[in-house]
Formats: C-alpha cells, structure tokens, sequence
C-alpha cells in the first residue's frame, strides 16, 4: 500500500487505485521513472526473480537470502557431513573385516558373536547410506546457492574490489553462464586457496 500511493491515489467513491495525474503530488510520470532505471537494472533485477524463484522450485525456502555466510554455512555443514560420511564407512570397513574374521568356522566364537558383529555392520552400514544421503542434499544445496547471481556478484566484489581472499576467480567451470563457450565463471576458486596456503606453510617449514 505504501508502495502504491507514490505512484496513485485511491479514489474513495469507486474504491479504485487511479494513476496520480503528471506533475502532481510531486508525480513525474511512468516515462520520466522509466528513465532513471537502465536497462542493465531491468535484467539484474529479473535475473534475480528467475534465480530465487528456481531455488523455490526445488525446495530451497530458507537459504537464498543474501550472500557470503548462507553460502559459507551450507559449505560447513557439507564439510562436516563428509567426514562423518567417511568415517562411518571406514568403521564399516573395518567391521566388515572383523565380521569375515569371526564367520570361519575354526574361529573360537559363538553364534551370539557373530550375530552382534552382523548387527554392528548393518547399522554402520544403514549410517553410512544415510550420511551419503544427507551429504550428496547438502552439496546439491551448496552448489546451487554459489550459481546464484548474488553470490556470483558477492565473490566478484569480494575478491577484486575488496581484495578479500586470494584474488583468484575460476572462470571456467560450473557457473560459466555460456557453459563453456567464452563465457565467465566469477566463482572463488577454493582449489587455488588451499594449494597457496599449503605452498606457504611448506615455504615456511623450510
């Protein structure tokens, strides 16, 4: 409502919202607004609807809001979810040798044993389908919030305008809007970070 009355006034006796006339209540007109909006705004803005309302339809409500930290936090969480996922398959792993071990026939074990290594291993191996589950969703998530066009432009100004990071960029890559063909990928590359932070701690070692 607040919206509307800079650009109208609702008439009473019809109870409709009229167009408020030009050069009235301060009212430039539609053409004279139109001007102050470029081209460049109309896209920045309509690409941003499409990018919210495709995180809509697939299911992300809560996560597209804003840029940097939401992103930042599903990263976290899917980092946290692969170790838990490895680890519980490296348990399974060794569970499995263990249950293998305890099933030849010469071995000194009972059958009451055999059957809680057999228990062990199904539920480590129920845990680790699930952590692969909830992992496989966070990454999906993950990705798709860094292919968002804020984000996109918050790594861009993040890291050449406000020099934070390591100044590099991928270009190439998942968010090459022309996939591949000449386009640009304005995504942090994080592959880079980690090999100049590991080159600068093996310099120092030295």
């Amino acid at each position: 409502r607040q919206r509307i009355k800079a650009v109208a006034v609702y008439d009473k006796n019809t109870q409709i919202w009229e167009a408020k006339p030009i050069s009235e209540y301060d009212y430039r007109g539609p053409d004279a607004l139109a001007r102050e909006i470029p081209p460049e705004g109309v896209a920045t803005y309509e690409t941003a609807c499409s990018a919210m309302r495709r995180l809509k339809d697939i299911g992300i409500l809560a996560l597209y809001v804003g840029s940097g930290a939401p992103v930042q936090g599903v990263r976290i969480v899917s980092d946290y979810l692969a170790r838990m996922k490895n680890a519980a398959l490296e348990l399974r792993r060794r569970m499995k040798k263990k249950l293998e071990r305890v099933k030849v026939p010469k071995t000194n074990v009972n059958a009451l044993q055999v059957a809680f290594y057999q228990k062990a291993f199904e539920k480590l191996e129920e845990t680790s389908k699930e952590l692969r589950r909830k992992h496989d969703v966070a990454e999906f998530i993950y990705q798709e919030l860094c292919l968002a066009p804020w984000h996109l432009t918050f790594e861009f100004i993040d890291v050449h305008k406000q020099h934070h990071g390591t100044g590099q960029l991928e270009l190439q890559g998942k968010a090459d809007p022309s996939g591949g063909q000449g386009g640009y990928s304005f995504l942090r590359d994080t592959e880079k970070a980690k090999g100049n932070k590991a080159g600068a701690a093996t310099a120092d070692g030295i």
